[in-house]
């Protein structure tokens, strides 16, 4: 028979992480990552949307991109970057589980063009976000407008 100790820790984690989850969808959806340099999208990352972390287990020669995985949402954040390491784009891949709670966020945080695309201005310039909604998954797409 367990001691009620042996409970207490994973009880303890469980109880951390139901706190924080929901917390950290409405945090960032990497939208406002676009522009920044790769050193300061590894620090937002870190800092704003804590259950993503790095994965480097693949490698494309085409692109340049950041990659980060959040295995509690389901989540995958791609952050595509220019020759000179600024982030040019981000793409969300998500479980639609997450969707509610990222259209919220969105609602929140940029202003609705349509049904499938937001928009915001940073120092000037017009981002647009846009949702791809694929048969098992969806896509939310950052860029700036005028590209």
């Amino acid at each position: 028979m367990r001691n009620i100790k042996s409970y207490r820790q994973p009880m303890q984690r469980f109880l951390i992480i139901l706190i924080l989850l929901p917390g950290s969808l409405f945090l960032a959806s990497g939208q406002y990552f676009v522009g920044l340099p790769k050193d300061s999208v590894m620090v937002h990352v870190r800092k704003e949307m804590r259950f993503f972390l790095p994965d480097n287990s693949g490698k494309n020669d085409m692109y340049r991109y950041l990659k980060f995985v959040d295995k509690i949402n389901e989540e995958t954040l791609y952050c595509f970057l220019s020759e000179k390491d600024i982030c040019t784009s981000t793409r969300l891949i998500s479980d639609y589980s997450n969707l509610q709670k990222r259209l919220e966020w969105l609602g929140k945080n940029c202003k609705k063009q349509n049904d499938s695309t937001w928009y915001y201005i940073r120092d000037g310039r017009k981002y647009q976000t846009v949702l791809r909604k694929e048969e098992w998954f969806f896509v939310l797409i950052t860029k700036s407008s005028e590209d």
